[in-house]
Order: structure tokens, then C-alpha cells, then sequence
């Protein structure tokens, strides 16, 4: 692999405590995934003193296959910390340490079962993203009239753009009405005028956050901006697909839901005042709760579905329709990974998702779930510069595309991520206009999934860590399907075997499958590693060119081959920390993907 190769020769230039230089030769001999300077793991389990080398460091962690999965030797104290976990906050770099992971025991290929029929469908416009008002992302100055912001946002294919964040609130409108000195921060009608345009030439369906701050005498949300912003909108032929009001209210007000759903009694009468046609009308969606962090915080998660229940219940009693329920969430993806997160923090989006989507969908079945405001940090972040490129890296593809797929597999009909542009964990580099890892990901996501998901069984080794990962869409024809592969190890691992079995509950055997499936390929993998910015896509590195214009995105004809029983999908070892889209034709009709 070119990252071990690399990072071998980047190791064999750092003189070790023992006063020798590692060769390239040893490492190979021990296999590893060498890291210097960074440090894989954030607290370690076991140390051992004087250690020689960091090959005595990494058989010390492979003579105990079932708690360390990683280790960090430091030459200068002849010390060896093993890990189990490879996830870590640390945020510099720490001379005379070298970190990687032992040669892994021999284990079986994972096999994935795919259950013929699909388990929901998804919004059309599943893959979104968001536009914070928040100072911090800038975007009081941030031009959304650039010509490369403008290529960019459509090149990505969002279905929902969604402007809101906390920088909403408090917000004021300028718009339809001048400015006031006493109101603060306030958006003009040259800024509104550019998002707009901003958004028609994305192809967005705009969702536009409201302001719920400003209030009358009894405490009631007061519309008057909000009143003078549309009627400007509409007056220069601007439409909104929906609306939201007030972000995050449940910080202060916790289960106190109702002052909330009234003022989304008194936005349902003004739209309904301002469309007085309820074809065209723009929908409504909320609360926009606050973040959701850890999937086993059942305390925490049972208040939060309390407010959005309530809240559902008391605008249903006020007559106001909801299009869909909408909360945020952050897993806290460790920052400058040298590592993709682990199989145990990701599995929380899928927590989050079950404990969302069961309880809201006993009560409100009609209503859509929105993962209305979800990335890897919640927060918190300096202004835009590249002194901060904590999640700008292709680390964070991992839990991005593991998030879409865990959702989407949950039952949530759209993903909005935290953000476009304006942060370090934003999808366009803030300070350059230049896409992120996580920008090509999302392109491929919207490329290759339909709206129809496939329930997927994956049977990892109960002894190690779930390194692979599998999730699967019918295609965005209906006569394919697409295979999501994410191998969270630095290391390579065997081949997926996939099986199909007819979706009844304790089946014995598959259904029968082509010996040969045409399929193509778009493996996505980090040439620098995962804490860089560059990714390639099969082995091309993905870079604009001088024009500013994106590469081809074209993917590798190739064959799944199996014995009737399963396929063998990509033929070859899963690279080492890799992504994989893999699109097999004419799979669709025996998993009864509907026609396209």
C-alpha cells in the first residue's frame, strides 16, 4: 500500500531511543501501518518500560489479539502504551512517537446478507446540506455570489439546502424593511438577494430558518420580519420548499415543548395567509432540537423525544402540518484522525437513529424524519483558517458515508450535513473554495443510491473489533443495486462475500445468484493517509484543474464472481482504510427493487 510504503519512509528517518534506525525491511517484516509523530489511541491500557523498539512494542500489543488494536511507542522514554481503541482527540504532534497497529490474525472474509425487499424509502433529496448564519462561519462576509461557490454547490447535487444554525436566531431582516442600528446583526437585502441566487444555482430546494426571537408583548413569536422577507422573496419570483422557526429551543426549555408549537401556529397562519394555495404553500418543519451525542444516553434521549413527541402532538392539536421532525446531532468524530473512527463510535448514529425513529414513529407515522443539522463536531470552532483542519481530512469520510447509510437503514427520509462551506468540518475548504474529501463521497453517494434501502446482516467476527461494514440501496435504477464496503482498519482485510436470502425471518438458504455480475467500481482511498486532504478515486487522485473544474468521476468496469451461493464483490483484498461503492447491474429485480 502506498500510506504503509510512505509512512515506513517517513519511520525510517526517525532515530528511535535506542540510538538505531529502524529499517524498512523490519516494518514490512512486522507489517504495520506506521504513523510518526501523530498518536493512534487516546488513552492506553497497559504500559511497558524499557522497550527497545517499536517492533518489540508491536508484539507486545499482537500477543494480546483481544484488547489491542493499536499501540504508540515513545523512544525517548523506551515506553510502549497499548490501545484499545484507535480513536483519539489529540490535536498536535508529538516528536519521537510512532503509532500503528499489529499484523492482523488470519480471519475469514466478512459475509453480507442482503434481504430481497426494501425496508423504506428514502426523500428523493435524502442527501443535503446546510448554510449557518453563525459569525464563526463568516457568513457575514462570506461572498455566496462566487462563480466557484456557485459551481461547486450545484456540482454536489444537494437536494435540500437548508440555511439555519444558531446564527439564525437573532437574526434580523433587512429585508422588505431597512435595517435597524438596535437590532444587530441584521440581514440586508444584497446578502438575502445572494443566498437566493445562491440556492436557485445549487438546484437546491431551500429551507429557510426563521428568526424566532423576535416576540410581541405576550410572549408570542412576532412575524412582522418574517412577514417582509417572503413578500420581497415573492415579489422577485423566489420560492421556498419549507420553513423552519427557532433552533435548539429545548437548550433552555428542555420537555417544555408548547411555546414552540404555538409559534408554529402563528408561521402556519402566516403561510397560510401568504399561500393561499396549499399546493404551492412552502411545508413546515421543526423543532430542530439539540444535539443528540452518544446512542446509549438513554436520559438524555428520552428527553429529547419527549419534546419532540409533545411538540408533534400539541401543533396537530393547533392545526399546524408538519412535513417533518427534525433534530441535530453530533457523535464527536475524533479530530486529525490518523485512524477511521471505530466500529463502537459509529455505531452511535445507528443508536441515535433506532431511539428516533421507533419513538417517533409510534406516535407520528405520517411524519418524516430529518437528520435536520448532523456532522462530526458540534461547535465551538475558531474562524476559518488553516491553522484548524480538524475533520477538513479524509478521515471523516468514514463517518460521513456511514452516517448516510446508518439513517438512511433507520428510516430518516433526509440527511442535511453540517455544513457546505465556513468550518473545519464543512464539506469545501473554507479558506480555499476547494472540495474536501467528504465533498466527492457525497457526490458518489447521490450518484449511486436510490431512495429504496436493502436491510443488510453482517456476520464480523465476534473476537475483533467490526472493521468492515456493509449497507445497500437499490440504485438509482431500478435494475441495479449499490453496495456500500467500509473498511475501518488500517490494514487490509479479506474480500466480502455477499448473500441474498428472501427477506423471511430464519431462512436457511439464499436465493440463487449469477456466478458473474457486471459491476463498477468507485473505491475511494487516502493516498497521505487519513489525516490529509487528498483522496483519490481507484487510485486517481481527485484534484481540480486549472480551471477550477472537477475531475471525471467515472468508476471501473469489473465482475462479481461467486459459486451460485455468494459473490465474491471486489475480487481482491479490501484496501486498507477504504470506502466502496460498488454497482451491481441487474441485481435489482431479485432483490425487488421497483422500476425506476
Amino acid at each position: 500500500m502506498i500510506f504503509r510504503i510512505v509512512a515506513a519512509l517517513c519511520l525510517s528517518m526517525i532515530a528511535l531511543g535506542h540510538g538505531s534506525r529502524t529499517s524498512i525491511n523490519q516494518m514490512q517484516a512486522c507489517n504495520l501501518v506506521l504513523v510518526p509523530g501523530y498518536i493512534i489511541g487516546e488513552k492506553a491500557y497497559t504500559r511497558f518500560g524499557n522497550v527497545a523498539s517499536v517492533e518489540d512494542c508491536c508484539t507486545r500489543c499482537a500477543a494480546d489479539p483481544s484488547a489491542c488494536v493499536a499501540f504508540t511507542f515513545e523512544s525517548s522514554e523506551k515506553a510502549c502504551y497499548l490501545k484499545n481503541t484507535t480513536d483519539s482527540n489529540t490535536t498536535s504532534r508529538k516528536d519521537g512517537t510512532v503509532s500503528g497497529q499489529p499484523p492482523p490474525p488470519p480471519v475469514a472474509a466478512s459475509l453480507a446478507t442482503i434481504s430481497a425487499g426494501v425496508a423504506h424509502v428514502t426523500d428523493p433529496f435524502f442527501k443535503s446540506w446546510n448554510i449557518d448564519a453563525s459569525p464563526n462561519r463568516e457568513w457575514d462576509t462570506r461572498d455566496l455570489s462566487n462563480p466557484a461557490l456557485h459551481y461547486l454547490a450545484n456540482m454536489s447535487e444537494p437536494g435540500y439546502l437548508r440555511f439555519g444554525g444558531s446564527g439564525n436566531d437573532g437574526l434580523r431582516y433587512g429585508v422588505g424593511q431597512p435595517c435597524q442600528p438596535e437590532w444587530g446583526r441584521c440581514l440586508n437585502e444584497s446578502h438575502f438577494l445572494r443566498l437566493m441566487d445562491f440556492s436557485v444555482a445549487a438546484g437546491s430546494r431551500l429551507v429557510f430558518g426563521l428568526n424566532i426571537q423576535t416576540k410581541d408583548s405576550h410572549g408570542v413569536w412576532d412575524p412582522t420580519d418574517a412577514r417582509a422577507l417572503i413578500k420581497f422573496a415573492q415579489s422577485k419570483g423566489y420560492t421556498f420548499f419549507g420553513f423552519e422557526l427557532g433552533n435548539e429551543q429545548d437548550n433552555s426549555a428542555e420537555t417544555n415543548f408548547e411555546p414552540q408549537a404555538l409559534d408554529f401556529a402563528v408561521l402556519s397562519k402566516l403561510l397560510g395567509e401568504l399561500y393561499p394555495d396549499a399546493n404551492t404553500r412552502p411545508k413546515i418543519i421543526g423543532p430542530d432540537i439539540h444535539g443528540f451525542h452518544q446512542g446509549d444516553d438513554i436520559v438524555t434521549a428520552k428527553k429529547k423525544l419527549v419534546y419532540l413527541n409533545g411538540f408533534a402532538k400539541n401543533c396537530s392539536n393547533l392545526n399546524v402540518t408538519l412535513h417533518a421532525l427534525t433534530h441535530h446531532e453530533y457523535i464527536e468524530v475524533p479530530q486529525y484522525a490518523v485512524a477511521p473512527a471505530s466500529a463502537s463510535l459509529l455505531d452511535n448514529t445507528a443508536q441515535i437513529a433506532k431511539l428516533v425513529y421507533t419513538g417517533l414513529a409510534a406516535v407520528e407515522p405520517r411524519i418524516q424524519v430529518w437528520a435536520g443539522e448532523i456532522g462530526p463536531h458540534n461547535g465551538g470552532s475558531p474562524n476559518c483558517s488553516h491553522s484548524s483542519m480538524r475533520w477538513a481530512n479524509f478521515a471523516d469520510v468514514f463517518w460521513y458515508v456511514d452516517a448516510m447509510a446508518s439513517k438512511a437503514a433507520n428510516g430518516y427520509s433526509v440527511f442535511c450535513r453540517q455544513d457546505f462551506v465556513g468550518i473545519d468540518y464543512g464539506i469545501v475548504d473554507c479558506a480555499t473554495n476547494t472540495p474536501l474529501p467528504d465533498y466527492y463521497a457525497g457526490i458518489l453517494w447521490g450518484r449511486t443510491m436510490g431512495t429504496g434501502v436493502l436491510s443488510v446482516a453482517v456476520n464480523n467476527s465476534a473476537t475483533e473489533p467490526s472493521y468492515v461494514r456493509v449497507y445497500a440501496h437499490c440504485a438509482r435504477t431500478g435494475n441495479d443495486v449499490t453496495v456500500v464496503v467500509l473498511n475501518l482498519d488500517i490494514r487490509e482485510r479479506p474480500d466480502v462475500l455477499l448473500r441474498v436470502d428472501d427477506g423471511t425471518e430464519g431462512t436457511a438458504p439464499g436465493l440463487a445468484l449469477p456466478a458473474v455480475v457486471n459491476a463498477t467500481y468507485y473505491a475511494l482511498t487516502g493516498p497521505q493517509g487519513t489525516n490529509a486532504t487528498a483522496v483519490s478515486l481507484n487510485g486517481r487522485p481527485l484534484e481540480l484543474d486549472p480551471e477550477g473544474k472537477l475531475p471525471e468521476l467515472s468508476g471501473k468496469s469489473g465482475q462479481a464472481r461467486g459459486d451460485g451461493n455468494t459473490l465474491s464483490l471486489l475480487q481482491a483484498p479490501l484496501p486498507a482504510a477504504s470506502v466502496h461503492f460498488v454497482v451491481l447491474h441487474g441485481l435489482g429485480p431479485l432483490l425487488h427493487c421497483p422500476a425506476a
